[in-house]
C-alpha cells in the first residue's frame, strides 16, 4: 500500500473518521484532570488522523511521495519512485522502463523511467529522438505516468501517424521531494541542471538507442517542469532543438545562491539580454 494509493487514503480516512467518533463517544467521560487529560489526548489523535489523511489525499494528487521509503526522515538517495512504471501491453504500444542515471558530472544517482515506443523492439539497430519529460513541483516522474497517463496518449498519437517513435525520459528534477530545485545548480546544493542536461543525455546514449545530435533532442515540462524546459533549452541550445512549456513561467521563484534567479536562470532577462 503506497502513500500515493487510494488504500491508503481511504485507510486514513477512515482512521480519522474512528478518531472523531472516538472524541465525541469520550468527551464527557471522568471528572477533573482524569477528563482534561483524555480530552486532550483524543482531540490530539483526532487532528493527527485528520491532518494525515488530508496529506495523503493531496499527496494522492501529486505524486510528491510514491513510495514510504522517501517520506522525511527516510533515506532518499532513491527518492523516486522504482515500482515498474505502467506499462501497455498491445501489439503496436510501447512499453515503460526504469534505468539508473549514475551522475558522473553531477554527482546525482537517481533512476529514471523511461517510455520506449514499439519501433524501438520492432526496429532493433534504429536510433530514436528524445523527449525528456520534467515535473512540476511538488510532484515526481510518476505524476507523467499515473495521472497524466503519458504513456497511453504517446501510443495513441505514434498509431495514429501524428508523432514519429520518440523515446520519452522521465527524470526527477530533484534528489529529495523536499526541495525544489527548479533544474538548476543550487549553490552548495544539489547540481539537477548538470544532471539532466550532461548525465541522462550521457547515460541515455549509453544504454538506450537514443540519437546524440542536438536535433533528435528536445524537452517538455509542465508548471515548475515547464520553466525546467524553457530555461534548459535557453542555457543549452547546443544541446535542445526544441522546448515545451505547459503552465510554465519565466522566474525560478527560489533563492539558487548565486544569484542567477535574476540573470542567467530567468527566461525573461535571458532574451533581453543574450542572444
Amino acid at each position: 500500500m503506497a502513500p500515493d494509493s487510494l488504500a491508503a487514503a481511504l485507510t486514513t480516512t477512515a482512521v480519522a473518521a474512528l478518531a472523531a467518533v472516538l472524541l465525541s463517544a469520550t468527551w464527557d467521560r471522568g471528572t477533573g484532570l482524569r477528563r482534561a487529560a483524555l480530552r486532550t489526548a483524543t482531540t490530539g489523535l483526532c487532528l493527527s488522523t485528520a491532518l494525515t489523511a488530508a496529506g495523503i489525499w493531496i499527496n494522492r494528487q501529486v505524486d510528491t511521495w510514491t513510495t514510504w521509503s522517501v517520506l522525511p526522515g527516510a533515506d532518499t538517495t532513491a527518492d523516486l519512485d522504482t515500482r515498474p512504471a505502467a506499462t501497455t501491453t498491445g501489439r503496436h504500444n510501447g512499453r515503460t522502463v526504469t534505468i539508473t542515471i549514475t551522475g558522473t558530472a553531477s554527482g546525482l544517482t537517481l533512476p529514471i523511467h523511461a517510455y520506449l515506443p514499439a519501433a524501438y523492439d520492432d526496429q532493433p539497430t534504429a536510433r530514436f529522438p528524445v523527449i525528456e519529460a520534467l515535473h512540476g513541483y511538488p510532484g515526481s516522474p510518476a505524476s507523467w505516468l499515473n495521472r497524466l497517463a503519458a504513456a497511453h496518449h504517446l501510443d495513441h498519437e505514434i498509431n495514429a501517424g501524428r508523432m514519429a517513435p520518440t523515446v520519452v525520459l522521465f527524470p526527477p528534477q530533484t534528489p529529495s521531494a523536499l526541495l525544489d530545485t527548479e533544474c538548476t545548480n543550487l549553490n552548495h546544493g544539489p547540481q539537477a541542471e548538470t544532471f539532466l542536461t550532461v548525465d541522462v543525455p550521457a547515460a541515455a546514449q549509453t544504454q538506450l538507442r537514443v540519437r546524440g545530435d542536438r536535433a533528435g533532442w528536445g524537452l517538455i515540462g509542465y508548471s515548475a517542469g515547464g520553466y525546467c524546459a524553457t530555461n534548459l533549452a535557453l542555457r543549452h541550445p547546443d544541446r535542445y532543438a526544441a522546448a515545451a512549456s505547459l503552465s510554465g513561467y519565466a522566474n525560478p521563484g527560489i533563492t539558487i545562491g548565486d544569484g542567477t534567479e535574476h540573470t542567467g536562470n530567468d527566461d525573461t532577462w535571458r532574451l533581453r539580454h543574450l542572444p
